[in-house]
């Protein structure tokens, strides 16, 4: 206990004396906490702007402008007489989007010929093009229907008819865990601690690896009197002991003043952060132990905290990606702490639903443990090539033409390890992986429950159908919607639908692919990404 004392308290000298340690331990944690607290300002997206193109100034397209302008996710910036200067434009990201009323629409619409409403977004942006999507969907659905519904009650066809007729299956969608479809609620949680694990794998291989640079490895292991894991856990305890404060003080803000909905522990949440951040320092040491270059190092658990942040989930589900990617994310405490943290908070699932990601997190801490023996030899033999005097040059400096130092800073590129790292792995293997995590594009076959009380042949065609699209699989048919509820606690399953015996109601649920994209783009399809999307509201 003296031994790790004296290292503590070694640590905390070096530690106060440089305010390079007070920047990366507390200013800049604080700072992400601050940033993704605030980014997304109320959680909705708003006031985003688009274009008109009324080329038929009518009654009719005056009245479907009014009723763009009320939808809050729009803000009519600009109307245009041409549509090619809408497009310009929405190129220039002047708007991200635009409806276009063609000629004669009044016409059309009350004679009921084939009367269209076109209307472009930009689809480059993932979040922005769904929003707009959708909202131009669910705006100009009544719009769509109105030359049916005027016809109708021409014909003398009751209100209730015509809705039968017009929706004989009415779908009820209840997202859950998420109602208000937040942004902040789903994002600012994750996204913090994945911005965190970078720092402190950056933190802890500094510490560790500035005693080996600095020519200071042998009397911190001599401060330890020999002991590897009293060196370690001595350095590590102070930097452990901040990094859990600022945790747990990020929950408490997070849960608390910014009013993310949780029902579970906190004591066990809090918890499993510490575990979190003991496990990803763990890694850190495992990294620097099989090759203690800091030069190297530095850059190489860098691109392990990028990749961190993809194979958490957040941004597309890992079950949806390459079985090797899929695979590789295991590697990641984050991926685990993510799958815990995300059962607590949307499931309020109990220890026994997630132990599994609490087990794999002390997985990384043996490692860490296991590989120790390997960090003193080199600290040892370290220590003895600093004990070796340098052999003095052979020859004196001299003065070199411009050609012979071009060619001497090419030598040095092409031979040093730590810029070949950075130039081949950081900038082109790099985004090589980076875009082949992303490579499925689409989440396909998500595992959907189906809870059918009605047991009819038409609840049976509906159930083939949702099978054979390509986004849901059916993972199960159950007539207890509490068996369906635990399956979606387990993780079995990422949404369930009712089809009860009167009329078929159908129940979306927070998916597992939300982890991916913000939630309201759960419920389009991706489309071409480097064009503005086309899309057609036909009556």
């Amino acid at each position: 206990m003296k031994a790790l004392r004296m290292v503590i308290r070694r640590e905390w000298h070096r530690m106060t004396s440089r305010r390079l340690y007070l920047g990366v331990c507390v200013v800049l944690p604080l700072l992400c906490l601050f940033f993704m607290a605030t980014i997304f300002g109320n959680g909705q997206m708003e006031n985003i702007p688009v274009g008109i193109v009324d080329l038929d100034n009518t009654a009719t397209s005056r009245n479907i402008s009014r009723r763009i302008s009320a939808a809050p996710t729009f803000r009519v910036t600009e109307h245009f007489t041409d549509e090619a200067d809408a497009r310009r434009a929405l190129q220039r990201k002047d708007i991200y989007g635009y409806l276009v009323i063609p000629p004669r629409f009044e016409q059309k619409v009350v004679t009921g010929t084939d009367a269209t409403l076109t209307y472009y977004y930009h689809y480059a942006l993932l979040s922005v093009g769904s929003e707009l999507m959708a909202a131009f969907e669910n705006t100009l659905a009544p719009v769509a229907l109105s030359p049916i519904v005027m016809q109708a009650e021409a014909l003398g066809v009751s209100g209730e008819q015509i809705q039968t007729f017009l929706l004989p299956v009415e779908a009820s969608t209840h997202p859950l865990y998420n109602p208000d479809m937040d942004y902040s609620i789903y994002l600012s949680q994750p996204f913090f601690f994945v911005l965190f694990q970078i720092l402190i794998l950056l933190t802890t291989v500094y510490s560790i690896g500035g005693e080996l640079k600095f020519g200071s490895a042998g009397e911190w292991l001599k401060a330890a009197r020999g002991n590897i894991l009293t060196a370690v856990a001595g350095k590590l305890l102070p930097y452990t002991l901040i990094f859990s404060f600022i945790g747990i003080l990020a929950n408490y803000v997070l849960f608390g003043p910014l009013h993310i909905s949780f029902a579970g522990s906190l004591w066990l949440m809090n918890a499993v952060t510490v575990l979190f951040i003991i496990a990803t320092q763990a890694l850190a040491v495992f990294i620097y132990s099989v090759f203690p270059k800091i030069a190297y190092i530095i850059s190489v658990v860098s691109m392990v905290g990028s990749l961190g942040a993809t194979l958490s989930g957040v941004t597309f589900p890992v079950t949806a990606m390459y079985a090797p990617v899929h695979a590789a994310s295991y590697l990641f405490p984050v991926r685990h702490f993510t799958e815990a943290a995300q059962a607590m908070i949307y499931f309020d699932a109990g220890f026994a639903y997630f132990w599994q990601s609490v087990a794999t997190l002390f997985i990384f801490l043996l490692a860490a443990l296991l590989i120790l023996p390997l960090l003193k030899w080199w600290i040892k033999k370290e220590t003895r090539e600093e004990a070796i005097p340098a052999s003095p040059s052979p020859c004196p400096p001299t003065a070199l033409s411009t050609a012979s130092v071009i060619r001497h800073e090419w030598h040095a590129i092409a031979t040093n390890p730590a810029i070949l790292l950075v130039l081949a792995g950081g900038i082109f293997l790099y985004g090589l992986l980076y875009n082949y995590m992303y490579a499925p594009n689409l989440v396909r076959k998500a595992p959907v429950a189906v809870v059918d009380l009605s047991h009819s042949a038409l609840s049976r065609e509906y159930i083939r159908l949702l099978d054979a699209t390509p986004q849901t699989a059916v993972y199960g048919q159950t007539p207890n919607i509490l068996e369906a509820r635990q399956w979606m606690k387990q993780g079995d399953v990422a949404g369930k639908g009712c089809l009860p015996t009167s009329r078929h109601v159908w129940h979306g649920a927070r998916l597992r692919s939300s982890y991916s994209m913000p939630p309201r783009t759960l419920s389009s399809t991706s489309k071409d990404c480097k064009n503005p999307v086309r899309a057609s509201c036909l009556p």
